[in-house]
C-alpha cells in the first residue's frame, strides 16, 4: 500500500492557496501522529448564520454544515471509485440518515468530494471516503451562490485540515 502521509511542504494557508492557484497538488491523507484533526469555524454567509466543520482520519473526512443552530439533519457518504484502465472517476453517494429524497443534498457530497480527490498528488493512491453532516436553511435551498460559497469554505477548512496534522 502506499506510504499516506503529508506531501505538503506549506507552512501557511496562503502559500497553499498560491501553489493550488498554480496547479500544484498535494496529497489527501493528514499524517498518521497528526489525526484525527478538526477544524470548527462559525460564518455569516449571505446572511445565514452558518457552523462549518472539517475533521480528518486516517482514511475517511468528514464534513459538516449547519445553518440551524448547530443540528444536523442529513448524514451521507461519498466515495470516489476509478476504473483500472482510463482512471476515470465514478462518485457514489449514499444517503445514510435523513432527507432521501433531497437530490441537492447528495449534489454537495459529490461537489466537495470531487474538491477533495482532485487535490491528490497521486492519482493511484484512493481518494479518502467523505462524510457530510449537513442542515440547510429554507433561504438556501436552491441558491446556487450558497452552494458555491459553501462548498468553498468547507474546501478551504479541509486545506486548513492538512496543514493541522502535517505539524
Amino acid at each position: 500500500a502506499p506510504d499516506r502521509h503529508l506531501c505538503c511542504k506549506f507552512e501557511t494557508m496562503e502559500a497553499l492557496t498560491a501553489s493550488l492557484q498554480r496547479n500544484q497538488l498535494l496529497e489527501v491523507y493528514p499524517a498518521p501522529q497528526g489525526i484525527p484533526v478538526i477544524v470548527i469555524k462559525s460564518y455569516k454567509i449571505r446572511d445565514v448564520e452558518t457552523d462549518c466543520w472539517v475533521q480528518l482520519f486516517q482514511d475517511f473526512v468528514v464534513v459538516g454544515v449547519s445553518q440551524l443552530g448547530g443540528k444536523v439533519g442529513t448524514f451521507l457518504t461519498c466515495e470516489v471509485e476509478e476504473t483500472e484502465i482510463d482512471r476515470k472517476s465514478f462518485f457514489n453517494v449514499t444517503t445514510l440518515l435523513g432527507k432521501r429524497e433531497d437530490p441537492l443534498l447528495e449534489v454537495y457530497a459529490r461537489r466537495i468530494t470531487e474538491k477533495i480527490a482532485k487535490l491528490r498528488v497521486d492519482r493511484s493512491v484512493r481518494c479518502p471516503g467523505v462524510l457530510v453532516a449537513i442542515s440547510l436553511s429554507k433561504q438556501a435551498e436552491g441558491d446556487t451562490e450558497m452552494f458555491r460559497l459553501l462548498v468553498d469554505v468547507l474546501l478551504a477548512l479541509y486545506k486548513e485540515a492538512l496543514l493541522q496534522g502535517k505539524r
